[in-house]
């Protein structure tokens, strides 16, 4: 019999550290469930179409299941969203604005890039900034 475990909603695992859930799973016996939680930014769930009524109605949800649809085959179902999702989410949107222009960074990429320096939520301790030469 095989035993689930699902990080966002078993009771004990969030608080196990590394080890201890290392210790806890066998790696040839373990299975990653691509079923998780995804939820959509603000900004995808609203769907402007002029046409109202059902066909409209319709329409908006194909268009929401077909994003989430996308963000599965990309692996975000296989996460645990209640540690990494907003994350994701955030990082998706900073990077659909990270562009190039004229051979330099936007400044949407420019922001992206001295964020990463910095301690995410509940980290222990943060990374070394990028340096000038790694940017």
């Amino acid at each position: 019999m095989t035993s689930l475990v699902k990080g966002d909603n078993s009771i004990s695992w969030p608080g196990q550290d590394a080890a201890a859930r290392q210790l806890l799973l066998n790696m040839d016996a373990v299975e990653v469930d691509d079923r998780g939680q995804i939820e959509l930014r603000r900004e995808e769930f609203f769907v402007y179409l002029p046409d109202e009524g059902r066909s409209g109605d319709r329409k908006r949800e194909e268009i929401r299941q077909a994003r989430l649809d996308d963000k599965r085959r990309r692996g975000w179902g296989t996460v645990s969203w209640y540690s990494y999702g907003p994350f994701l989410n955030w990082l998706e949107e900073y990077l659909a604005g990270a562009t190039y222009r004229n051979g330099k960074p936007s400044t949407t990429f420019l922001e992206l890039l001295q964020q990463v320096g910095t301690s995410p939520t509940g980290a222990i301790h943060a990374p070394p900034p990028l340096t000038e030469e790694q940017i």
